[in-house]
């Protein structure tokens, strides 16, 4: 019987603020962060800062992989926005690493849609009127689950073997 090594075993739960959450407790939250180049007063901007560095971050992370599976043929590379890049990655790197070594791709692409899922849905919350007041909770897990998906998506790419020939997925 064959297993398979789980990379990734954390459940994907939408984020949800604690029942009772309170204003300290968010402040709290977010210091655990040490912003320290954050001002008082200015938290959300600082965290909301911090949830655009980690979602160019990975940005950064899945364009990588795609110049790889493009190499030397950068037409047919049409940027769609960063789910349906994801989606093409998986495809990609399934169909060229079959082997168990690309096991860490699946699981990396599933983190990084529930991320970039995740910020979607706090972002909406930022930017949309009458919605309930966002907490620096929300705004620091989205963030944190930005970095985790571009910390586990370049690590999967180091996984990719270098003899492989991935412009071929190109074609």
């Amino acid at each position: 019987m064959k297993t398979e090594t789980t990379y990734w075993n954390e459940e994907l739960r939408p984020i949800q603020v604690p029942p009772g959450w309170t204003r300290e407790q968010d402040l709290e939250h977010f210091n655990d962060r040490r912003f320290e180049d954050c001002v008082p007063g200015e938290e959300l901007a600082c965290a909301t800062r911090q949830l655009a560095f980690h979602a160019a971050e990975l940005k950064a992370a899945v364009d990588e992989v795609l110049d790889r599976i493009y190499a030397g043929k950068p037409a047919q590379r049409v940027a769609t926005g960063l789910l349906p890049e994801l989606d093409r990655i998986l495809v990609a790197m399934l169909y060229a690493c079959p082997s168990p070594r690309a096991n860490r791709f699946p699981q990396a692409m599933r983190v990084a849609e529930f991320a970039v899922e995740s910020a979607r849905r706090t972002l909406a919350y930022l930017t949309t009127p009458g919605t309930p007041q966002i907490t620096l909770f929300e705004i620091c897990e989205s963030a944190d689950w930005l970095g985790t998906a571009a910390h586990l998506v370049s690590e999967a790419l180091l996984q990719w073997p270098p003899h492989s020939d991935e412009s071929a997925l190109a074609a």
